[in-house]
């Protein structure tokens, strides 16, 4: 996902993501007072555990999967330790991250703490490179035809890519599929 904050990038100006985090936060779960507690475990342990446990679902610090990206430097930069431990431990409700507190003992679970955060990138240095990068697609020529045996569609492109869902949805309509 993309940055949203001017200062990455995006189009929102800090008080604009701010109120969209609090949006977010409306009718959700109150914020824990977490303990401080620095990561006080073993990093090359931890990347065992790691490896068994997590790469399936947060990947490679080079290579994203289907959750959170651990190696994110803003992740990194701005969840504590204590929050880092927190989700390791109860898991992340509605999310596929479910608590590890019972299957990992809590050295296992500092160990891995003290990994996530060695993926931090110090300021100023370049990001990893990942292996093997795979190469881009070539664009594809032609139409993209979704449903080859059925009708071609009667709507009108704008800027020769776009269909207003609106008149998707009036043309399914219209069309009786």
């Amino acid at each position: 996902m993309a940055a949203y904050g001017l200062g990455l990038g995006g189009p929102l100006a800090p008080d604009e993501v701010n109120a969209i985090i609090a949006f977010l936060r409306v009718g959700g779960p109150a914020r824990l007072a977490l303990p401080a507690r620095p990561a006080l475990g073993d990093a090359v342990a931890g990347k065992v555990v790691y490896e068994t446990m997590c790469v399936r679902c947060h990947g490679t610090p080079t290579q994203r999967s289907s959750a959170v990206h651990l190696a994110n430097p803003m992740l990194l930069a701005t969840a504590s330790d204590s929050f880092l431990r927190y989700a390791i431990e109860s898991g992340r409700p509605p999310t596929s991250m479910v608590p590890w507190k019972e299957t990992l003992r809590p050295r296992q679970i500092d160990d891995v703490l003290a990994y996530v955060r060695s993926l931090a990138v110090p300021p100023g240095a370049p990001p990893p490179v990942p292996a093997a990068a795979p190469n881009k697609p070539t664009p594809r020529k032609g139409p993209i035809v979704l449903n080859p045996k059925g009708r071609a569609p009667d709507f009108k492109l704008k800027e020769d890519r776009y269909v207003s869902i609106d008149d998707v949805n009036g043309r399914s309509t219209r069309s009786g599929a």
